[in-house]
């Protein structure tokens, strides 16, 4: 190597040696300092990013896209029970549909905490029609079709995937696991079991506590009321959910009115049809659901403080314990979906600010030179 040096050395011209050197001096000179860690400097020194008020120099002008609003039209129609019916076109020979239910932790003010928590784990069990879960999945297997079921703070989504042709099995499959439940007992005991293992792993053998953090946010933000009702089911309420419990919720909740039946790659006058078959239910008339819990609803941020000592020196990969480390969240009132202007921005301000890890989804390295990463991560050694 030494070799190949010297020798590039004499067949090179002096001028060229001196305009490479210069230009390596000027590009060292040039590169913003890193302050060491704990030092008081501001953030300019550690990177030297372009004003968003200004226009980067040098960049070809932009071409923006054109928007095409016939590729992406959403078909809405409302069946007389106030069911609505939601689809878009997508090219392929698969489809996803899903129903949509305005429900969740948000709404569980006059239940026991969890009982969205359970609904999640018990979606596609036996039913009316299918004698176990082996039966519904041997039924989605000859459709290649895939089922989810999830669970947010105010909505409740059960969806599928299937060839296109199995589209009818799918709806009637949507509708017998939200209509027609059987809620064995030892489907509730499988979900106790279930969920009390995945409340131990969060607490005491998971390494990353983000879950439980963004749990605790929502509840010192909103009081413990609507938004602030815990997404996991506290691990004293286990034990008190029963089918009871949970079929009183869903025929609460589980009404035509409070429901969107969606679908992306399908033909909407097909959903329709299948909606009108399979989700005919009667509009609940009769509100189980009183004014004054309807009122409870609105969620309120107030702001507040939120902390929990919990031992976590036995989750070490080494021989050595974990440091004691303290995980900290800082959350924000935001705009809601419904406000789109500022809901938008806000998006555009998360992306903006960025985050991640060395390993984050998305590959190696992806968020590393976020704003939030190069200005205060690496600065104060946060992780």
């Amino acid at each position: 190597m030494l070799r190949a040096v010297r020798l590039f050395c004499r067949q090179t011209s002096p001028n060229l040696i001196r305009r490479l050197r210069h230009t390596d001096n000027s590009s060292v000179d040039n590169r913003s300092p890193s302050p060491s860690l704990g030092r008081d400097s501001t953030i300019s020194t550690v990177y030297n990013f372009p004003a968003l008020s200004k226009s980067p120099s040098g960049l070809p002008s932009v071409k923006y896209a054109v928007a095409d609003a016939n590729r992406y039209e959403t078909n809405v129609t409302t069946l007389d029970n106030g069911l609505r019916i939601a689809s878009e076109k997508f090219f392929g020979d698969f489809c996803t549909v899903g129903v949509i239910i305005s429900g969740g932790p948000r709404f569980e003010g006059k239940y026991t905490s969890g009982v969205s928590h359970f609904l999640e784990k018990l979606a596609f069990m036996s039913t009316q029609k299918y004698e176990n879960r082996e039966q519904i999945i041997d039924s989605l297997h000859e459709v290649n079709a895939i089922c989810d079921c999830q669970t947010s703070r105010d909505i409740i989504i059960y969806a599928l995937s299937c060839r296109t042709s199995g589209l009818e099995r799918v709806i009637e499959l949507l509708s017998e696991t939200i209509f027609r439940p059987k809620l064995l007992p030892e489907e509730i005991e499988g979900a106790q079991a279930a969920i009390f293992n995945e409340i131990d792993d969060l607490k005491n053998r998971r390494y990353d506590p983000t879950p439980l953090i963004t749990d605790m946010i929502h509840a010192a933000g909103y009081k413990n009321k609507t938004l602030g009702l815990p997404k996991y089911t506290p691990v004293d309420n286990i034990a008190r959910i029963d089918a009871s419990l949970i079929k009183s919720y869903m025929k609460d909740f589980y009404q035509p009115e409070r429901m969107v039946l969606a679908g992306v790659g399908v033909d909407h006058q097909q959903l329709v049809d299948l909606g009108k078959k399979y989700f005919s239910v009667p509009k609940n008339e009769k509100k189980t659901i009183d004014e004054q819990t309807s009122n409870d609803n609105k969620a309120v941020w107030t702001g507040g403080v939120l902390m929990e000592e919990i031992d976590r020196s036995h989750l070490s990969f080494g021989a050595d314990p974990l440091p004691e480390i303290a995980h900290i969240g800082l959350g924000f009132e935001a705009p809601s979906h419904k406000e789109e202007h500022e809901f938008v921005s806000a998006c555009v301000l998360s992306q903006l600010l960025g985050g991640g890890g060395s390993f984050s989804a998305g590959g190696p390295g992806k968020g590393l030179y976020s704003r939030f990463y190069t200005n205060v991560l690496n600065r104060y050694n946060y992780n």
